[in-house]
């Protein structure tokens, strides 16, 4: 069973990377899809020219398209997403094997970050293995926690919506929507308590508020790709459910459903741009 990170980065992110690399072991490997549009790091740096190391370029900008552009280019059996900024253990590996290995009827699994010493726990996580069988399930899920094997995802022809993710217009929930593309596809996903990855408490996601006007927006941009025009009434009920923390944060209620409504508008009108092309 043969491994592969996808590693994302753009820029002099490049340069990061060698920090993520583990010694050579015969199966695992570091698939890097590197964004360059500025020519900020022409050469490949020197500790990345490793036989199990294979760099890709992109001109094009955007998380999303460029997770994709990793997806297009991997060709191992397990495939473990990542960014330029995670920090790996030589055990890790061996977790996400014996995982897959435990669960050769799981298509896609989902771990644990770890935080550095002396910091809180990334979030609060099951306490044992669990399927993952509910959108609900899946929206805490962190991009950096995802496995899954590449067959699987390749033959239910399931990619990251390229709509979402920094970058895009609805700059955060592409991890949510690929995963509830595979539930939707009938991918079995599995919640296993192990971790895989470390990475700092903080994050950039964790750092904005929840009713901040760009979450709001992309929020509103999942409910509308998961629900279609339904999206418009769970957002009013998105509404009644949050009033308090809104009243308390100085939102109206006009400008939450704005925010949300206008996210729905721009997934339908990508739709029908598609459409009539």
């Amino acid at each position: 069973m043969t491994l592969q990170w996808l590693i994302s980065t753009y820029g002099n992110g490049l340069r990061k990377v060698e920090n993520i690399l583990l010694f050579p072991e015969f199966g695992i490997s570091y698939l890097v899809s590197h964004q360059d549009p500025d020519d900020e790091c022409p050469e490949l740096p020197v500790n990345l020219q490793r036989e199990d190391v294979k760099v890709v370029r992109l001109k094009d900008k955007g998380l999303t398209k460029n997770r994709n552009n990793a997806l297009r280019h991997a060709t191992a059996d397990i495939l473990v997403i990542a960014d330029d900024d995670i920090s790996l253990h030589p055990a890790y590996p061996h977790h996400v094997r014996a995982a897959f290995k435990k669960h050769p009827e799981i298509d896609v699994i989902c771990f644990q970050i770890r935080t550095p010493e002396g910091s809180p726990a990334y979030k609060k996580y099951p306490l044992m293995e669990q399927h993952l069988t509910r959108l609900e399930e899946l929206k805490a899920v962190s991009s950096i926690e995802i496995a899954f094997r590449r067959k699987s995802v390749h033959e239910k022809n399931i990619w990251f919506d390229e709509r979402f993710g920094l970058g895009a217009s609805a700059n955060c929930g592409e991890e949510f929507l690929f995963l509830a593309e595979c539930l939707h596809k009938g991918l079995k996903i599995l919640f296993f308590p192990a971790f895989i990855v470390e990475h700092p408490f903080e994050s950039s996601v964790k750092s904005r508020p929840w009713y901040e006007d760009r979450r709001l927006f992309a929020t509103g941009a999942q409910n509308y790709v998961l629900y279609r025009d339904f999206a418009y009434v769970r957002n009013l009920m998105a509404l009644l459910r949050r009033w308090p923390e809104l009243k308390k944060a100085g939102i109206s209620a006009r400008h939450f459903l704005k925010m949300k409504n206008a996210g729905c508008r721009y997934i339908r009108l990508r739709d029908r741009s598609v459409s009539f092309s």
